[in-house]
């Protein structure tokens, strides 16, 4: 299964655009998009696991080796798109702070 990450980073609103980078090559952009992703994803793995009660983490440990089921425990504890999409926003705003700050191609 593909990972939902870039997709989602795109979706609404073009991260590119917003950031004044539509004219970047497609090669970079794909580069960009899966460093935002790669983002994306330890953050929301973070924000899941510090998020876990002791007795959650100990089930999720004895459940290692077994990623469906332990995504499914942790599915049940947790609203893991919520968590999903409130990263994504989170980074897309950070990218969208950090770019506005940074001088424009016509002003360098």
């Amino acid at each position: 299964m593909p990972n939902p990450i870039p997709a989602l980073l795109t979706q609404q609103a073009n991260i590119f655009a917003a950031m004044g980078l539509e004219g970047l090559p497609p090669e970079r952009k794909a580069a960009m998009l899966e460093k935002m992703a790669e983002l994306v994803e330890k953050r929301f793995l973070l924000k899941v696991m510090d998020s876990l009660t002791d007795s959650d983490l100990e089930q999720v440990a004895k459940l290692a080796d077994k990623a469906d089921e332990m995504w499914g425990y942790i599915a049940s504890k947790k609203n893991l798109d919520a968590i999903l999409l409130d990263e994504i926003n989170a980074v897309k705003t950070e990218m969208l702070m950090q770019s506005a700050r940074l001088p424009k191609a016509d002003e360098v």
